[in-house]
């Protein structure tokens, strides 16, 4: 069988059937509580008898009196039978000197004596409750058997059922009514969505009226303009990247030709080194190209790793480098520090991180890493007493192919891309902040990446 869509209808149904059931448990339980109830018998039988007392203290003739009590047993026995209650009353009477007056039409032997007040006896094979009462003129014993409790549960519960079942459609039909109309303006919206053009990711331009609808479309148009703002960002990154790479590839074609054509060896080892330049700027720009779309199309899987023997390890490697520049690289991390990362993405914010700043950072400098845990998060900071950026303009160094003015460092201009994209990718945030003081009475560039567990 094929499984059912789910429904806001169905389970507005659904709702209202548990809360009748439960309602109708409640009930049972109460009623059923109240009719197995053996003081509650007793309780009934002795108010009965104390009216039937009542109705006797005004005769003293003992015809009228036997009227009086046949009249009473005859009446609630004849209810007992209309209703189909397996249950009879006995009633009988005497005089206050012993002599009978009345005997129970139904057969039930009450003796003459007895303790006053309720009492429990056993008559026929069944218990009956019975109420003893007399005055000045007269005595009386008044008699009920108890109930079948099996009855009294099929009793109570078919009562009930027919009363919820009469019930549960008058209540169903507005409420069904009314949740198809509370619907319908969900189903014109999601109509008027379905109709627009898939390359519209224009505002829906809609209001409506419901006060639910608008929290709605106001998320729509919100995730319309986000999905405008990726899709410009997506048409700009084609372009600068075309833009980029039109440049290494002129330079490629330009340097074979002289290559094909040198007319000596110093040419053709001039020509084959300026190639090879080429190649080298074109393969690092297609790299980090890569790379960026990879985090900015899925977000990595991670898995606990000591990142600060991984930072160790990167840091020495970039080691070299530092002291060819004539620059000091230090770390400050703790001895070991597991943390739920994804490697390659790690690797890639301390790569361009460290690396930018062994790229920008004059001979004589000093570029110093920091790891370290920050209210649940993990820090990771670079910085360095370089000449540092301008407050200004020290969010755009992270757009892509974004590069800081007044320095001539090769670079593609994505590096600090790639580290945004990679710590948003794991969950983190990037910003800079002033670095180490620098000679020239400034501050050189602090790069902050968090990284939440």
């Amino acid at each position: 069988m094929r499984r059912l869509a789910p429904s806001l209808r169905r389970r507005v149904v659904l709702a209202l059937l548990l809360a009748f059931c439960l309602v109708g448990a409640v009930l049972a339980t109460r009623e059923l509580a109240r009719m197995i109830d053996p003081d509650q018998l007793d309780r009934v039988v002795a108010d009965f008898s104390r009216g039937v007392m009542a109705q006797l203290d005004k005769t003293d003739d003992p015809a009228e009196a036997r009227g009086i009590v046949e009249a009473l047993e005859s009446q609630i026995n004849r209810g007992y039978a209309q209703g189909h209650l397996p249950t009879v009353l006995a009633m009988q009477l005497w005089s206050r000197d012993g002599t009978p007056v009345h005997g129970s039409s139904q057969g039930v032997p009450l003796p003459a004596r007895g303790p006053a007040g309720s009492s429990r006896v056993e008559l026929q094979g069944r218990t009956f409750h019975v109420y003893r009462a007399e005055d000045a003129r007269w005595r009386i014993a008044v008699a009920q058997p108890e109930v079948e409790r099996g009855w009294i549960v099929r009793s109570v519960l078919s009562d009930l059922l027919t009363s919820l079942a009469i019930a549960f459609p008058l209540v169903l039909i507005p409420l069904w009514v009314a949740v198809s109309q509370g619907l319908r303006p969900l189903s014109q919206l999601s109509q008027r969505l379905a109709a627009r053009d898939p390359d519209d990711l224009s505002q829906t331009g809609l209001a409506p009226r419901h006060a639910e609808l608008r929290p709605l479309v106001q998320a729509v148009d919100g995730l319309l303009e986000r999905l405008r703002g990726k899709v410009r960002r997506e048409h700009a990154f084609v372009h600068d990247a075309a833009h980029e790479l039109r440049t290494p590839l002129a330079l490629i074609s330009a340097q074979a030709h002289v290559l094909a054509h040198a007319g000596d060896a110093q040419a053709r080892a001039d020509a084959a080194a300026r190639l090879d330049d080429a190649i080298a700027r074109a393969s690092n720009l297609s790299e980090q190209l890569l790379r960026l779309a990879r985090f900015d199309s899925q977000a990595p899987a991670r898995e606990t790793m000591d990142v600060a023997r991984l930072a160790q390890q990167e840091v020495a490697l970039l080691a070299p480098r530092a002291i060819e520049c004539g620059l000091e690289l230090g770390m400050d991390a703790p001895d070991t520090l597991p943390w739920p990362i994804e490697l390659a993405a790690f690797r890639a914010i301390l790569q361009n991180l460290v690396g930018n700043a062994i790229r920008y950072v004059p001979a004589g400098g000093q570029v110093a890493v920091e790891l370290a845990v920050v209210d649940d998060a993990m820090l990771l900071g670079v910085q360095d007493d370089g000449h540092g950026i301008d407050v200004s303009q020290r969010e755009n160094v992270f757009e892509r192919f974004a590069r800081g003015a007044g320095h001539d460092a090769a670079g593609s201009g994505l590096g600090l891309a790639i580290v945004r994209q990679a710590a948003r990718a794991l969950g983190g945030s990037v910003r800079l902040v002033d670095g180490l003081p620098n000679t020239r009475g400034g501050h050189g560039c602090r790069f902050e990446v968090r990284i939440p567990r």
